[in-house]
């Protein structure tokens, strides 16, 4: 009877602590606070406002000795080049049947027309393959007429320097400056790009006057002295009387 009695008493202390721990466990569970994940914080993007930044003023790098002055009087520019450089204006251009494209095929005696190349090569003989050569490019568009369309393939036309800015730019991953040209800002947009292992840049800068937008494009060895000569043209880059300007620009 008496060892009844104590496997009874073993029986129940065992029961009794098999309760208290299971109450802990349900107490520990319900009153613990939960931990929130705190999520990583993600660096913010940080954007510069092209009108806050400082203006870059082209300097004249190289002497412009023996240069030429390609003055176009029609569209209200002029700017001084290499004297051994080539010109091909309106009337470099071969005249295709409608819907073919247009090619370069004889230099020009003076800069005309809305497209204005300037290269130190021959561009009737051949593409430019020299990493030291380099050309200007003024192409100018009536911002009221003319569209471009865009990556995504919808037809813009910028106004102004903080459309192209918004457009272009940031689609494209470029360097940006604020630059000016005869006192007028202006946005550089520099795009780098490798040919036959040596850095190349190409310069291109919108500027915005009236109904007209200009672009320059410099393309060539993103180096000395291809560099120097660029800001040396730039620098000489003047506007002309605007009473005068055609505003039958390229469409």
């Amino acid at each position: 009877m008496e060892i009844r009695n104590k496997k009874r008493i073993l029986l129940m202390i065992a029961g009794t602590v098999v309760l208290v721990i299971a109450l802990a466990m349900y107490l520990v569970n319900n009153n613990s606070t939960p931990v929130e994940s705190t999520p990583e914080e993600q660096p913010m993007a940080t954007t510069t406002d092209i009108f806050d930044m400082e203006p870059i003023v082209p300097e004249a790098k190289v002497s412009t000795e023996g240069w030429k002055t390609c003055r176009n009087e029609e569209y209200g520019y002029e700017f001084q080049f290499p004297g051994e450089w080539h010109i091909y204006g309106a009337d470099s251009y071969s005249n295709p049947p409608e819907g073919y494209k247009r090619y370069i095929v004889r230099e020009s005696q003076e800069c005309n027309g809305p497209a204005v190349l300037v290269a130190s090569y021959d561009v009737t003989l051949s593409a430019a393959g020299n990493p030291d050569e380099s050309s200007i490019r003024v192409l100018v568009r009536n911002t009221t007429t003319s569209q471009k369309m865009n990556a995504q393939g919808k037809f813009i036309n910028p106004s102004n320097i903080r459309e192209v800015d918004e457009y272009y730019t940031r689609k494209n991953n470029e360097k940006i400056s604020l630059y000016s040209i005869d006192n007028i800002n202006a946005l550089l947009r520099l795009y780098s790009y490798p040919q036959d292992q040596i850095p190349n840049e190409s310069w291109n800068i919108d500027v915005f006057i009236d109904a007209l937008r200009y672009e320059i494009n410099l393309g060539g060895r993103s180096q000395d002295p291809v560099r120097d000569i660029h800001e040396t043209i730039l620098s000489t880059f003047r506007f002309l009387d605007k009473e005068n300007t055609s505003t039958e620009a390229e469409v």
